[in-house]
């Protein structure tokens, strides 16, 4: 391969991909911002460096997510490292931090419940004055939560635990965003979904198994008046609720996400 100038890797990838997704992988796999990218067309880029954003082209011309590619995703206005370990933060989870957050009382004890990046747990604790704690059954997962908390400057204790088996203690808030899709899930076979950890996203029972056992479970670990938000789909509304009724909660409210779809249901156990 010919050394290449920054104008014909993003030719390359333009001729390939949609114009936004050419210039997102250029920049990345180049380490160049937008302004270089239009401002230094004629600058010539290592060997290595083009190759990699050759492979990089290819990679999302067979469909791989973008975020899985550049190895970051933004989150809560942070750009958060992730791997293929983990889901890819979407924004329609943001609706558990900002709960989170609005909820949160200074000192609380909040636990972040199945934590695969550390997107959730890091983005309250940036924006609260609490002790925030996270948990996975992933090695890999508390790995990158280290990390990336250590890369946004927040403390955020971490062990591993499948669900409850290994909490101790209470805490005043509970947050969750588990596994909630159905085996049969018609967007599976489509999008991004397919790409990721699937024991992270499908779940039995009609993507209520996950569900049922943390909501079934936790007031044992809530404080009295202490809290539970949980992110579900947006069918499972109903059945989530009547969880949260089942199990003793109070002042059970559902909460949308940006396309107005209910998204998230908070529980308070009572005092």
């Amino acid at each position: 391969m010919n050394p290449r100038t920054i104008g014909e890797c993003l030719w390359e990838a333009t001729n390939l991909l949609p114009k936004r997704e050419a210039e997102v992988i250029t920049c990345a796999a180049l380490n160049i911002n937008r302004a270089t990218l239009y401002s230094h067309p004629e600058r010539l880029t290592r060997y290595s460096t083009a190759r990699r954003h050759q492979y990089w082209v290819h990679r999302r011309q067979v469909g791989e997510p973008i975020s899985y590619i550049t190895g970051t995703k933004e989150f809560w206005s942070l750009n958060f490292g992730i791997n293929r370990s983990v889901l890819i933060p979407r924004q329609d989870t943001e609706v558990l931090v900002e709960v989170a957050i609005d909820l949160a009382n200074p000192a609380d004890r909040i636990l972040d419940l199945g934590c695969g990046s550390g997107a959730i747990a890091i983005s309250i604790a940036r924006d609260t004055q609490t002790a925030v704690f996270a948990c996975d059954i992933d090695t890999d997962c508390i790995e990158l939560t280290l990390k990336n908390a250590s890369k946004h400057s927040v403390v955020v204790k971490t062990f591993l635990s499948d669900w409850f088996s290994k909490i101790n203690g209470q805490y005043d808030l509970i947050v969750s965003n588990p596994p909630y899709l159905s085996p049969h899930d018609t967007h599976l076979s489509s999008s991004d979904l397919k790409w990721e950890p699937q024991h992270a996203l499908l779940c039995k029972n009609s993507g209520l198994r996950c569900l049922t056992l943390i909501i079934t479970s936790a007031t044992e670990f809530l404080r009295p008046g202490g809290k539970l938000i949980v992110e579900h789909g947006y069918n499972q509304q109903t059945p989530v609720a009547s969880l949260f009724k089942q199990s003793g909660f109070v002042q059970i409210e559902t909460y949308n996400d940006l396309s107005g779809i209910v998204r998230a249901t908070k529980g308070v156990r009572r005092e």
